[in-house]
C-alpha cells in the first residue's frame, strides 16, 4: 500500500504545465510599434574596412521604452492564453465530473506514496474500511458484476481518506486524487484513490526544555496511534524537573522519571491511563525551613497508576464564555516504592452568556487521599489550595495547614468560586475587561495516628477561606493576563497547625475569622494573645491589629446581613414549593415491569382511525415517542408513533389537573420509549402536515412509560427517514440499519416496505386460489444437489449429507405427477452464489408454482401472466398511501405495464440489442458485440429494458424461448429448433424476477439431459422414477419476493426488502 515513487499520470489532464509546454512561434519579434519582418530579410549593412568577412554581424537598435513595452505586452497574452486554457479546461473538468456524479464505479485500491517510513499494516488498517468488498471479477464468472458505487461516493470516500489520514499529524501536503485502475485485472469502471503524502518526520519524537519561575524540566516524548485510529494513541515520556517551592515551602523537589500513557477521545471527552515510575528528593532545604520539612528531606520513589478524564467543551481556556469543563482523576500509588495511598479529586465549571458582552461562570473542586499504614502523607504527594486557579487573593498554595512560616498542603479540600466578566464603560470591542469575582475553600491534613479521617471530614465544611473581589482581564491574541484585586471587598481564611508539626507556640495559633463578640454581663475579658501577621510571621502592630479588627467588623455585618438575605430567600422558596404542588403524581410516571398482573381490557385505540370527526372523545393507546419539544416550561409538544401511523399530541400546565412536574416529565422521556396515554381527541389549530394524522391531535391528561429506551441510540429516526437524496443531513448507510435492523424497521418507510411484501403475497395467494391452485409445504432438506453442488448449502444430516433446496422445482413437479394439477407455495430458497450485488442473496423468500396445462405450454406462461398484473393492480389500488410514502425517501417514477403484455422471442430481443450496438465482454473480457445465442449479463438486461421502455413504454414484459444451453437440464426443448428451449423469463424495470418454462416429464428424456450435465440419475431416482408412472406435461416458475418489491418500489438494494437479510458478508441479526 507505500509506495517510494508516484504513479505515471493517468486519467484527467493536468493544470500544472509550465511555459515550455506551450508551442512557441517561429523566433520573431513582435508588438504594436516594432517591425515584425524576419531578421534573415533586413539586409545587411557593409562591411566596415579591416572586419573579418564571413558571417555578416547585423547591428538591430531598439529604443529602451518601446522594447519595455513590447515585452510587457508579449508576457501580457501568454498570462491570459495560459489563464484562458486553465480556466476552459477546470471548466470542463467540472462539467465532466459533475455529468458522471451518479455513474457506476467500482473502488479497487487505495494506494499511499511518499509513506516510507510508515508501516504498511498500519496505512492497512486505517484504509481497509474504505475499500468495499468486490464480488468476483468478471473473468471468473459469465457475467461481470455490476458496480455498487458511483462517482459521487468515491469522491466522498477520498474526500474522507484525505482527514482520516490528517487526523494523526503523521503527514503533510496530503493530496488524494482518483484515477482509473491501472491493475491488469481491473475492468472499465473499476478506479483507484491515489495519496500522495509527506511524512512529518519530526513529530514522532519530542524534545522539550521548559524554564519558569518555579523552576525548569525537560522532558522526551514519543507517542503513537493504536489500531489505527487518530483518537487512541499510547505515549512514552522521559523527564527530569526541578521545582523551586519557595513560594509556600523553604525547599526545593528534583523529580526524575519514566511514564507511559494510553489515551483515547471520544464524542464524551478524553480518557487516559497512565503508569508513572519516578524519584522525587526534597532538597535545597533553607535556613528558616519548619521542622515538618526537615523531616521530609532526601528521596522517595513512587510508582503509580492513574486515570484521567476529561470533557472540555469551553470556547477559551481561561476567559471562557461558553461551555463547560469537567475533569475527574483517580491515582493508586503502591505499586511498590516509599509511597502507599489512593487519591482521587474533581472539578467541573460551566460558562454561559447572558447578554451581549457579559457571561458569568460557575466552578467547584474536591479531593482526598488516603494513606495506608502509619505514615503520614509527603508534602509532594498532597493537595494544596489558593491562588488564581483556586481560591484567588491568597498567595499559591498559602491556606491549609502551615508550620512555621512553610504551607504543608493537606489530604481532603474544596473550593468553588463564580465569576462574572463584565465590558468596561459601554466598549464591548475593548480587549479590558471588568472581572468580579467571589471564592470560598477549606483544606485540611489528618494522620492516621494522631487525627483520623472522620475528624478531618467534619472539619472540612467548617470556617471556609473566603474571597470577594474585582480586578481587569486583558484577552490577548496569545495570552490573557488578569490584574489582581483592584479592590478587595471581602477577603479571609484561616490558619491550621499541621496535625505531623513538631509543637511550638507560634504553629498552634489558630485565626478565627469572624470572632465573636462580647455584650456587658458577660465573663470579664481576658487579654488577648498576641496575633501572628500571616505574612511577616510576626506579632502583629497596634496599626495592624485596627485594621484587622475593622475588616473583621465589616464581615460580621456583612454576615449578619447575608445570613438575612438567606434566611429571607428561604422563606420565599418555601412558599413557592408550597403553591407549586404537583396535583397530579398518580397522571404520570414509570410503569412496573407487565408480567400479566392484571387485565382492565381498557379499549386501546388505532391512530389510523382517529381523525376530526372523533373531536372531544377521550381515548387511550400505546405508542412509541418519536420526537418531543418543549414550548417553555408549560408546555410540552410530542409525536407518538403507531406503526406507520403518527399522530401529533400536547401536554401543558392545566390546575388541578397538570402540573409543571407531570410537563416536565414528558420533556425528558427518551425518544422510542413505549409510553401508555390517556387524552383528549382535539382539532389542532392548524393542520399538522409532519404527520399522518393531520387533521386531529391528542391533549393530554394522563403518560406512563411502559418500556425505556436508552439517551443514545445508534441513529435518531429524522436521519433513517430522510430522503435518499437529501443532502442537507446525515444518511444513515445501509450497513448500520441493517446492523440495528430492529430498529431501522421502525421507521415508516420501511413499515410500509413490508406492509407491501405482505400485500404481493397475499394478491399471489388470491389470484391463485381463484384459478384452482392448492397451496403446498414442501422440504428444505434434499439428499442430492438438485443443480450444481457450487451453488447449494451442504449440512451435516446425522452421519451423511444432506443439501438445502434451491427451489422447491422438483418437489412441485412431482406432486403434479400425482395429479394435484395446480400448485403453489410461498417458502424460503437457498443460494450458495458468492455474489454481493445488489439484487442477490444467498436466502430469499420464494413464490413458486407449478401446473398442469392442456396443449401449449403458454397457458401456463398467460398464467402466471395474469397473476402478476393481478399482484401490480392491487398494489397500486390497496397500497396507494404506502407506495406515497416510501416514494418521499426513495423517489420513483410510477411502475407502468400495458394491458396485453410485451412478449418476445429471444431473437428478438437480441436484435434490439444489436441495432442499438449494445457490447458486453466476452470470456476474454473484451467488449464485443452480443452473438444471436449469447446469455445476456446483469448490464446488458438494465440496457434491453431501458430500449423497451423507450419503444413500448413499459417496465413489464416476457422474453420466450430461451436457448436451450442457457437452461436447466430439466427444460423441455422447442419441438422445432432444438437449439432453442420451451422456457420463458419475466422482467421489471429491465431485471429479471421469475424464470420458468415447461418441464421435461418423460423419464428416459430426463434420465439423458442429466448425463450431458454430469448429474447421476442415481442420486435423483425418486424423481426421476415419478415421471416413469406417468405425469401429465406442466410447466412453472418461480418468483423472488424481495426482488419484486425492490424493483416495483425501485430501492436500489435488495437488502431494503428482506426483513433480515442473508448475504455472503451477513449472517447477523
Amino acid at each position: 500500500m507505500a509506495d517510494s515513487q508516484p504513479p505515471p499520470s493517468r486519467g484527467a489532464p493536468s493544470f500544472d504545465s509550465t511555459l515550455e509546454d506551450i508551442p512557441t512561434p517561429p523566433p520573431r519579434v513582435q508588438g504594436p510599434l516594432l517591425d515584425t519582418t524576419p531578421l534573415e530579410a533586413v539586409p545587411s549593412p557593409p562591411t566596415p574596412l579591416g572586419e573579418p568577412t564571413g558571417t555578416p554581424v547585423i547591428h538591430v537598435e531598439f529604443d529602451p521604452a518601446v522594447l519595455e513595452e513590447g515585452q510587457r505586452w508579449e508576457q501580457e497574452r501568454i498570462e491570459r492564453r495560459l489563464r484562458g486554457d486553465y480556466e476552459r479546461a477546470t471548466k470542463q473538468l467540472s462539467e465532466l465530473v459533475n455529468d458522471n456524479l451518479d455513474k457506476p464505479f467500482r473502488l479497487n485500491a487505495v494506494t499511499v506514496y511518499g509513506a516510507n517510513r510508515t508501516r504498511a499494516s498500519f496505512l492497512a488498517s486505517v484504509l481497509s474500511p474504505y475499500l468495499p468488498s468486490l464480488p468476483s471479477p468478471s473473468y471468473s464468472t459469465s457475467a461481470p458484476a455490476t458496480p455498487s458505487q458511483s462517482l459521487r461516493s468515491i469522491l466522498h470516500t477520498s474526500r474522507e481518506v484525505d482527514g482520516k489520514l490528517a487526523q494523526f499529524g503523521i503527514f503533510n501536503d496530503i493530496q488524494t486524487t482518483v484515477v482509473k485502475s491501472p491493475s491488469v485485472l481491473a475492468e472499465d469502471d473499476d478506479v483507484d484513490i491515489v495519496v500522495n503524502v509527506k511524512e512529518a518526520g519530526g513529530k514522532r519524537l519530542a524534545f522539550n526544555a521548559d524554564v519558569g519561575g518555579d523552576g525548569e524540566a525537560t522532558t522526551l516524548a514519543a507517542e503513537a496511534p493504536i489500531n489505527g485510529s487518530p483518537f487512541t494513541k499510547a505515549a512514552m515520556t522521559l523527564f527530569m524537573a526541578e521545582r523551586n517551592l519557595n513560594h509556600f515551602a523553604a525547599c526545593s523537589e528534583v523529580a526524575h522519571g519514566a511514564q507511559l500513557s494510553f489515551r483515547t477521545v471520544s464524542n464524551y471527552g478524553a480518557h487516559e491511563l497512565s503508569y508513572l515510575a519516578s524519584l522525587r528528593k526534597i532538597c535545597d532545604i533553607l535556613p528558616l525551613a519548619s521542622i515538618s520539612i526537615r523531616d521530609q528531606a532526601g528521596s522517595t520513589v513512587k510508582s503509580s497508576l492513574t486515570h484521567t478524564f476529561v470533557r472540555d467543551t469551553r470556547d477559551d481556556l481561561v476567559m471562557a464564555r461558553h461551555g463547560s469543563h469537567l475533569k475527574l482523576q483517580q491515582e493508586y500509588a503502591g505499586l511498590g516504592g516509599d509511597v502507599n495511598y489512593l487519591k482521587a479529586s474533581g472539578e467541573y465549571s460551566i460558562s454561559r452568556t447572558f447578554a451581549p458582552s457579559y457571561s458569568w461562570s460557575l466552578g467547584a473542586k474536591a479531593g482526598g487521599m488516603y494513606t495506608f499504614g502509619q505514615k503520614p502523607s509527603l508534602l509532594v504527594d498532597r493537595f494544596h489550595l489558593g491562588g488564581p486557579t483556586s481560591v484567588r487573593m491568597f498567595k499559591n498554595s498559602a491556606l491549609g495547614p502551615k508550620d512555621s512560616g512553610d504551607y504543608l498542603g493537606g489530604d481532603l479540600h474544596w473550593s468553588t468560586g463564580a465569576s462574572l466578566v463584565t465590558p468596561l464603560w459601554g466598549k464591548p470591542e475593548w480587549p479590558v475587561k471588568g472581572h468580579f469575582f467571589a471564592n470560598a475553600g477549606h483544606i485540611v491534613a489528618f494522620d492516621n495516628a494522631t487525627k483520623p479521617y472522620t475528624s478531618a471530614l467534619k472539619s472540612l465544611f467548617t470556617q471556609p477561606s473566603v474571597s470577594v473581589g474585582l480586578g481587569l482581564m486583558y484577552k490577548h491574541s496569545s495570552t490573557t493576563f488578569i490584574a489582581p484585586t483592584l479592590r478587595p471587598v471581602l477577603s479571609h481564611r484561616l490558619l491550621h497547625s499541621s496535625p505531623f508539626a513538631m509543637t511550638n507556640p507560634i504553629s498552634e495559633i489558630v485565626h478565627k475569622v469572624i470572632p465573636t463578640t462580647s455584650h456587658e454581663g458577660d465573663q470579664p475579658k481576658t487579654e488577648e494573645e498576641p496575633r501572628i501577621n500571616p505574612e511577616t510571621g510576626l506579632p502583629e502592630t497596634k496599626n495592624e491589629k485596627k485594621k484587622r479588627e475593622k475588616a473583621e467588623e465589616k464581615e460580621r455585618i456583612k454576615a449578619e446581613k447575608e445570613a438575612a438575605r438567606l434566611e429571607r430567600e428561604a422563606a420565599a422558596k418555601a412558599a413557592k414549593e408550597a403553591a407549586d404542588v404537583d396535583y397530579s403524581p398518580d397522571s404520570y410516571g414509570k410503569l412496573p415491569l407487565n408480567q400479566s398482573q392484571e387485565r382492565t381490557k381498557t379499549k386501546r385505540a388505532q391512530f389510523k382511525e382517529i381523525t376530526a370527526a372523533n373531536d372531544g372523545e377521550k381515548v387511550t393507546f400505546r405508542a412509541r415517542l418519536q420526537t418531543s419539544r418543549a414550548q417553555g416550561a408549560k408546555m410540552v409538544f410530542l409525536v407518538f408513533r403507531q406503526q406507520s401511523s403518527t399522530i401529533q399530541a400536547l401536554v401543558q400546565v392545566e390546575k388541578e389537573l397538570v402540573s409543571k412536574k407531570m410537563v416536565n416529565f414528558c420533556e425528558k422521556i427518551n425518544p422510542e420509549s413505549i409510553v401508555l396515554v390517556e387524552g383528549t381527541v382535539q382539532k389542532p389549530l392548524e393542520e399538522v402536515k409532519s404527520c399522518t394524522v393531520s387533521d386531529a391531535e391528542i391533549k393530554i391528561s394522563k403518560i406512563f412509560v411502559e418500556s425505556e429506551a436508552p439517551v443514545v441510540l445508534p441513529f435518531t429516526m429524522a436521519d433513517a427517514s430522510r430522503p435518499a437524496d437529501d443532502e442537507t443531513g446525515g444518511q444513515v448507510a445501509l450497513d448500520t440499519r441493517l446492523d440495528n435492523r430492529v430498529l431501522d424497521l421502525r421507521t415508516i418507510t420501511s413499515q410500509a416496505i413490508f406492509q407491501i411484501s405482505s400485500g404481493v403475497c397475499n394478491l399471489f395467494r388470491e389470484y391463485l386460489n381463484s384459478q384452482g391452485f392448492i397451496e403446498i409445504h414442501t422440504p428444505k432438506l434434499q439428499g442430492a444437489a438438485t443443480e450444481s453442488g457450487s451453488s447449494v448449502f451442504k449440512v451435516s444430516y446425522f452421519k451423511g449429507n444432506a443439501y438445502l433446496a434451491q427451489s422447491p422445482q422438483l418437489a412441485k413437479q412431482m406432486c403434479i405427477a400425482a395429479d394435484m394439477e395446480k400448485v403453489y407455495e410461498i417458502a424460503p430458497v437457498f443460494r450458495a452464489e458468492n455474489s454481493y450485488t445488489h439484487r442477490h442473496m444467498t436466502e430469499f423468500m420464494g413464490l413458486d408454482l407449478e401446473m398442469a396445462f392442456d396443449e401449449h405450454y403458454h397457458e401456463v406462461m398467460e398464467t402466471i401472466d395474469g397473476m402478476l398484473k393481478s399482484i401490480f393492480s392491487g398494489l397500486k389500488t390497496k397500497y396507494a398511501d404506502q407506495i406515497a410514502v416510501i416514494n418521499k425517501q426513495y423517489p420513483h417514477e410510477e411502475f407502468t405495464f400495458l394491458d396485453e403484455t410485451l412478449v418476445l422471442q429471444y431473437g428478438e430481443a437480441i436484435k434490439i440489442l444489436q441495432e442499438a450496438q449494445v457490447m458486453q465482454p466476452n470470456e476474454q473480457g473484451e467488449m464485443v458485440p452480443i452473438g444471436d445465442h449469447d446469455d445476456m449479463n446483469t448490464t446488458t438486461e438494465k440496457a434491453l429494458g431501458v430500449l423497451i421502455k423507450e419503444k413500448y413504454k413499459t417496465d413489464y414484459y416476457i422474453i420466450d424461448k430461451f436457448p436451450s444451453e442457457l437452461r436447466p437440464f430439466y427444460t423441455m426443448p422447442d419441438p422445432s429448433n432444438p437449439v432453442l428451449s420451451n422456457s420463458y423469463d419475466f422482467f421489471m424495470r429491465g431485471e429479471e424476477i421469475l424464470s420458468g418454462a415447461q418441464r421435461v416429464h418423460d423419464a428416459e428424456l430426463l434420465e439423458s439431459n442429466m448425463k450431458k450435465v454430469g448429474i447421476n440419475p442415481e442420486e435423483m431416482k425418486d424423481y426421476v422414477d415419478a415421471f416413469r408412472l406417468g405425469a401429465p406435461p406442466h410447466a412453472g416458475g418461480g418468483i423472488g419476493l424481495e426482488r419484486v418489491v425492490m424493483l416495483f418500489l425501485k430501492l436500489g438494494n435488495i437488502r431494503r426488502a428482506s426483513l433480515f437479510p442473508r448475504d455472503p458478508k451477513r449472517l447477523n441479526p
